[in-house]
């Protein structure tokens, strides 16, 4: 009969815990599940992080960080977060929903920014010693980007960094455009408050509304595919946590098959060490890559709804498993966008059968689902 390996009373563990139980190796090692946020596993991503630093600290500019889905921006965003809180920043962190408006959120964040901050108050002053906030200045009236920004630009004996993680999920046009004239009002007053965006897109335009306005104040960094470097990163530090060594082909066969992806590195590499471990071995091999490959596979085929099924199924009828391998490939870091060659070889292959909402009015392919690439990176992986 399987059994749990542990108890769910034993006290949590970190990655650089004293004599981390075996049963907790592999889920401290690779971290898919969730965004690295320990500064001791976190890996790769050091150029585009000293450049965000630059940005804020040097440049004082505002920044959103853009990227596909998977590919490491929250994880960026956490360990700015703990950055800039040891350089005595004050932060707050806010990831956005599809009902966020701007009232509910700044509100929240200014009750954040104690009043001590504020040069209107005295340290010594009733209120700053009663521990109150920005946010106990504003009353009942909204907030709007004129207002906020007015209370802000008086703060002072610090900074202040707000950030917007998952902004693409904010569905409200006011909200949207609230913050991009909230950053033009905080850069007209040169404001000591900065604010940091991340969120699914593909470029600046998408994630930004009325960008023509405030181009002077933002810079897009765009997060994109990682480095075999630094994905090498990622290996090394999963394996000095986990207690286990990738062999040479196992970690060539962990690169090839990850694509890139931080996400798809950790899910594969969390799964395959286990499997190893189960196996009374710390030593993973490319049978262990290949038998966790598979069953991800699976469990990625599992989500897929009837309509992406059928689509995936027609693919996979239709088309050479090369191909389609490589389509999949780029098309998980291009949003599942394919090249024109790509589109050519699908219409030829489909013979423009197939549900008509797999085409767009320009006559370009589009998957049913943002997984079918990854299904199809992964199940034509030799």
């Amino acid at each position: 009969m399987p059994r749990f390996s542990g108890a769910a009373s034993e006290p949590d563990v970190n990655a650089h815990s004293q004599n981390v139980p075996k049963a907790s190796r592999m889920s401290l090692a690779f971290t898919p599940a969730q965004p690295v946020s320990d500064l001791r596993q976190f890996a790769g991503r050091g150029e585009l992080l000293r450049s965000l630093i630059r940005a804020i600290e040097d440049r004082r500019m505002h920044v959103v960080l853009y990227g596909d889905r998977g590919i490491g921006k929250t994880s960026l965003l956490h360990i700015l977060t703990l950055l800039a809180r040891e350089a005595r920043y004050l932060v707050r962190y806010t990831s956005c929903s599809e009902d966020s408006e701007f009232d509910e959120v700044f509100r929240s964040a200014a009750a954040d920014i104690p009043l001590l901050f504020h040069r209107e108050y005295d340290p010594t002053s009733i209120e700053a010693e009663q521990g109150r906030s920005l946010a106990d200045t504003f009353g009942d009236r909204p907030l709007t980007p004129a207002s906020l920004s007015e209370a802000l630009a008086k703060i002072a004996g610090t900074r202040i960094l707000l950030i917007l993680d998952e902004f693409d999920r904010a569905q409200s046009p006011s909200f949207r455009k609230s913050v991009a004239d909230l950053i033009k009002n905080l850069s007209d007053r040169s404001a000591r408050v900065q604010v940091v965006i991340g969120g699914v897109a593909a470029n600046l335009t998408e994630l930004i509304e009325h960008i023509p306005s405030i181009r002077r104040n933002v810079l897009g960094m765009s997060v994109g595919p990682m480095s075999d470097e630094e994905i090498l990163q990622i290996v090394a530090n999963a394996q000095a946590i986990g207690q286990v060594t990738f062999d040479q082909q196992a970690t060539s066969d962990l690169l090839v098959i990850g694509n890139g992806s931080p996400y798809l590195v950790n899910l594969i590499g969390q799964q395959a060490g286990g499997i190893a471990l189960a196996r009374g071995t710390s030593l993973v091999s490319a049978a262990d890559i290949d038998v966790a490959t598979g069953d991800i596979e699976s469990e990625f085929r599992e989500r897929l709804s009837v309509a992406a099924a059928e689509q995936l199924a027609a693919l996979e009828k239709s088309m050479p498993s090369d191909l389609l391998r490589s389509l999949g490939r780029y098309s998980q870091h291009h949003f599942g966008q394919l090249l024109p060659e790509h589109n050519t070889a699908v219409a030829a292959a489909l013979k423009a059968k197939g549900d008509k909402a797999w085409w767009t009015d320009a006559g370009e392919f589009r998957f049913a689902d943002d997984t079918i690439p990854v299904v199809l990176g992964l199940s034509n992986r030799k």
